[in-house]
């Protein structure tokens, strides 16, 4: 509508800080969220409670809230997914008890992204400059910062790979191009920063289509490896449903 095209030209003529603010934008309004929600729920049981309700059922209430809130999300994105479905011939058809655990994976999934992209600061700190051969660029996906990949960062410096290196890109709304031209001043800040020759790029969703865009305008001369997780390379509905992709 004309008014929801307004307010996107709005915010992106808007002078943001150039690469942490989608990743703060994304943090705060988690943590207002959070904060909201458990102001208003507290505040709720503490009249329930003064007017003779047991305390407990609210304790309990509380991790219940957060799963149907959880729940409702993940029904959202699968309901997608399956209006816009591709045709899958019925030996590429999972089943039943599958989808069961893949709804519970990906509700899992979505319950420690809040907390980890709220913290993605303390979370994904900066390696410390020290010569490295194999740096590592983890990109993330869309709606997400750097705290999402926080599970992958733990697994690749367990097994002694990296130093690992995270970006979240911003500002709001931006094009994906605008994206790739951020990854290019990363790389050149990791590759200062280690003396390595190139670096290695592994993106999430979203991410694998910025390091595509980003090997397209600035070439792979600077890049060993890219691999991508959940990338949809023939396209997804999300083109569709949000500014800049």
């Amino acid at each position: 509508s004309p008014g929801v095209r307004r307010a996107i030209e709005f915010v992106r003529s808007c002078r943001w800080p150039r690469v942490s603010s989608l990743a703060m934008t994304t943090a705060i309004a988690l943590r207002l969220l959070g904060g909201v929600g458990l102001g208003l729920y507290t505040g709720w049981a503490a009249m329930a409670i003064a007017g003779g309700a047991s305390p407990w059922a609210y304790l309990a209430g509380l991790p219940l809230l957060y799963l149907a809130v959880l729940c409702a999300f993940t029904l959202f994105w699968f309901a997608l997914a399956w209006a816009f479905r591709a045709t899958r011939p019925p030996d590429k058809r999972i089943g039943v008890a599958a989808t069961i655990r893949l709804f519970a994976d990906e509700l899992r999934a979505i319950g420690r992204a809040g907390p980890r992209m709220a913290l993605y600061r303390q979370l994904m700190p900066e390696p410390a400059p020290a010569p490295a051969e194999a740096p590592i660029l983890l990109l993330h996906g869309l709606l997400c910062n750097a705290g999402v990949m926080v599970g992958l960062r733990g697994a690749l410096v367990a097994r002694n790979r990296g130093p690992v290196y995270a970006l979240s890109y911003g500002p709001p709304l931006a094009s994906i191009d605008e994206f790739a031209d951020q990854v290019a001043a990363k790389i050149a800040a990791i590759l200062e920063a280690t003396g390595a020759a190139r670096v290695a790029i592994a993106g999430h969703s979203m991410g694998g289509l910025v390091a595509r865009a980003y090997l397209r305008r600035h070439g792979a001369q600077k890049v060993s490896t890219v691999m991508t997780l959940g990338t949809p390379h023939h396209g997804s509905v999300h083109a569709w449903l949000f500014p800049g992709l």
